[in-house]
C-alpha cells in the first residue's frame, strides 16, 4: 500500500498502484476542513477511510480539523480519532442542514 500527497489531496494506493481512494481538504486560515472522500467500489468496507482520515490528523495534528458527515454509519471512526461533534458551523461550508458537525482539536 502506498499514500501520495497531492495538494490538499491524500490518495491511497494498493500494492498494484490501483487507487482505492482518496480524501480532500482545504486549508483555511490554518484550520482544516475536510471537503470530502472516495473509497473505490471494490475497496470499500475495508477500513481504508481511516487510513486516511488517520493520516490527514497525523500529518496535521497540530491544527484545527472540521468535518461535515452525513453518513451515520461513519460517525464511530470519525470520532475514534479524537473528533467531537459539535453544534457550530464549518468554516467554508457552513451548515449542512443533512449532516453532523465535528471538530478536531489538539
Amino acid at each position: 500500500m502506498k499514500i501520495e500527497h497531492k495538494f490538499e489531496t491524500i490518495i491511497l494506493f494498493d500494492d498494484e498502484n490501483k487507487e482505492i481512494g482518496e480524501l480532500k481538504y482545504k486549508v483555511i486560515d490554518n484550520e482544516i476542513v475536510l471537503m470530502g472522500t472516495f473509497i473505490n467500489k471494490i475497496f470499500r468496507g475495508c477500513g481504508y477511510f481511516n487510513i486516511l482520515l488517520g493520516e490527514l490528523v497525523k500529518n496535521n495534528s497540530d491544527k484545527i480539523i472540521y468535518i461535515c458527515c452525513i453518513q451515520p454509519f461513519i460517525f464511530q471512526s470519525i470520532e475514534r480519532f479524537g473528533f467531537k461533534k459539535i453544534e457550530d458551523s464549518i468554516p467554508f461550508w457552513n451548515i449542512v442542514s443533512n449532516g453532523t458537525n465535528f471538530k478536531y482539536i489538539p
